[in-house]
């Protein structure tokens, strides 16, 4: 019975310690992966900046929204067509502003190359990168200072490790302004045509009188000589 005791006691005790065992291996384990994650997000092979061209601009205009990815020599961010494991390289506009994005994001073409951390090839860009997002000012958008917000997410490695992927938000400023006002086409005033003043006729010339014909006067008859015998005057021829 005593041994019997003491077999239970070894046996309780084993079992004990192998959990204390379990539990100091898993403790061990969750350290390390704390202290790795620590170690890296505290490496920080990537600078990230963004510029938006033009910074003036009016409602309907277009403009680019420019993220510039600097890597530390020896690193590099995987291309916007890399197929898992890797984590490929995403970049969007926050359309909830004053911007939308018009057409497809413009990258730079990639390297592709052996990566020894995947063992298959992947494409990679190196040193600086710039992508491009067309935009355009929403056409309601009101005068003013604004912001455009993109946010990107890479994933970067070098020949010998990974860091965990990451997402950054990259804000820029812009100023709006007044859209020009249309100019409102004044109404077309036809002139109203002359009233067209026929020449009024010229009076026809009324007949002129025809000459009234010359009366010559009617000559009065010379008075015949009367005979001396009219007059009672008999002449005595002597």
């Amino acid at each position: 019975m005593l041994k019997s005791a003491l077999d239970f006691s070894g046996t309780t005790g084993g079992i004990g310690n192998r959990m204390i065992s379990w539990k100091k291996t898993h403790l061990l384990g969750f350290i390390i992966t704390i202290f790795l994650a620590i170690q890296g997000l505290a490496q920080n092979p990537v600078n990230l900046s963004a510029k938006l061209e033009p910074t003036q601009l009016k409602p309907g205009d277009k403009a680019k929204f420019v993220i510039t990815v600097a890597l530390d020599p020896g690193w590099h961010l995987y291309s916007i067509a890399q197929k898992p494991p890797p984590r490929s390289t995403k970049i969007a506009l926050e359309e909830g502003g004053a911007f939308i994005q018009e057409g497809t994001l413009i990258a730079p073409k990639a390297k592709t190359a052996f990566d020894p951390n995947f063992q298959i090839d992947t494409e990679t860009y190196e040193g600086m990168v710039n992508f491009t997002i067309p935009v355009r000012v929403k056409p309601d958008t009101m005068p003013g200072a604004t912001k455009a917000v993109a946010k990107i997410t890479f994933q970067v490695c070098n020949d010998t490790q990974c860091l965990p992927p990451r997402t950054r938000p990259l804000e820029v400023d812009a100023m709006i302004a007044q859209a020009a006002l249309a100019a409102t086409p004044s109404p077309t005033v036809s002139p109203s045509p002359s009233p067209s003043i026929s020449p009024s006729p010229s009076p026809s010339a009324s007949p002129s009188p025809s000459p009234s014909p010359s009366v010559s006067p009617t000559p009065s008859p010379s008075p015949s000589p009367v005979p001396f015998e009219t007059l009672g005057t008999e002449s005595t021829i002597p």
